[in-house]
């Protein structure tokens, strides 16, 4: 096996290993925010983004294959439509792609069945069959000195958002800086590697039973990203195991399939929007992220609004 298809591998389970300590689930942040005013989840994911983005632009402007950048995807308001019924799906499972693999990954087995939902869709592919599914297409490449500009602001952004996620959160927001860091890196190497991977397409290609397109590498980095996130998790005393629940795991199925279904009209899902086509400069992909959280604030806004007349 050559050397980068090791390398690879060690950093899928580099990257589990800090994404299980990230706490990078947007539901998860935007619910602290809305729900408890606390604002520093969401910081972090900018800051996780900045640094991927940083990451990605300087190993282009190192190699010069600035090419490789992702395309502009499917129809606007296709993808900002997708974008809301993503965030419905992730309301539904009680956490985003992120959110289930760090639970599944601490034992939660709910979650488990958020995965059968993602296989599922990718099997029946709604969105393909409406005709709706979206295409990626390489965009003319950014010059070098754009690509520079971009890198520096994003290393600017970046450090600001840091500073801010550790003034709002203290010393546990440092420890899971560390790791968005690492995670960040290793993301970078491994989407400007193999452009648009993550486990989200892993379990697309389980949920195609097709043997002869069953992308064997592919999951055998996924192996590789859950096996690193499962032994961070042991590590650092996060594991628990939790047995499958009637409510619970129906609730999961319900929103992995909704999330992934959604994700076919996106080039990729929420993980793949921050970690690869953000970072990318692919201007769908913000339109889309931006779309999501805003349908999450509104839904949780809602929900304390609720929660308040209630109590009263």
């Amino acid at each position: 096996m050559p050397f980068i298809d090791i390398h690879l591998f060690i950093m899928a389970a580099t990257l589990g290993w800090a994404l299980a300590r990230s706490g990078l689930c947007a539901v998860a942040a935007m619910q602290d925010c809305v729900m408890h005013g606390r604002f520093a989840a969401l910081w972090l994911k900018l800051t996780v983004l900045m640094i991927v983005t940083c990451a990605l632009g300087g190993l282009n402007l190192l190699t010069g294959s600035i090419g490789s950048y992702a395309g502009t995807g499917g129809a606007w308001h296709i993808s900002a439509l997708a974008a809301a019924f993503m965030a419905i799906g992730t309301m539904i499972n009680g956490g985003c792609y992120f959110g289930s693999f760090l639970y599944i990954c601490r034992g939660r087995s709910d979650y488990m069945m958020t995965l059968l939902g993602i296989m599922l869709a990718s099997r029946f592919s709604i969105a393909m069959k409406a005709g709706v599914v979206a295409h990626t297409a390489l965009k003319p490449a950014p010059g070098p000195q754009s690509l520079a500009v971009v890198t520096v602001l994003a290393l600017l952004i970046a450090t600001v958002a840091a500073f801010a996620s550790l003034r709002s959160g203290g010393s546990l927001i440092r420890t899971r800086l560390n790791n968005i860091l690492l995670a960040g890196l290793a993301a970078a190497v491994i989407y400007f590697k193999k452009p648009g991977w993550s486990y989200g397409g892993v379990l697309a290609s389980l949920g195609t039973l097709d043997r002869n397109g069953f992308d064997w590498y592919q999951q055998a980095m996924g192996v590789a990203l859950f096996g690193g996130a499962i032994a961070s998790s042991v590590r650092a005393g996060l594991w628990k195991a939790e047995g499958l629940t009637l409510v619970g795991s129906t609730r999961c199925l319900a929103g992995g399939f909704v999330m992934e279904s959604a994700a076919h009209m996106i080039p990729g899902g929420n993980d793949a929007l921050l970690l690869w086509a953000m970072p990318a400069l692919g201007l769908y992909a913000v339109l889309a992220y931006a779309v999501l959280l805003v349908v999450l604030w509104v839904a949780f806004v809602f929900l304390k609004r609720d929660a308040k007349g209630i109590s009263a």
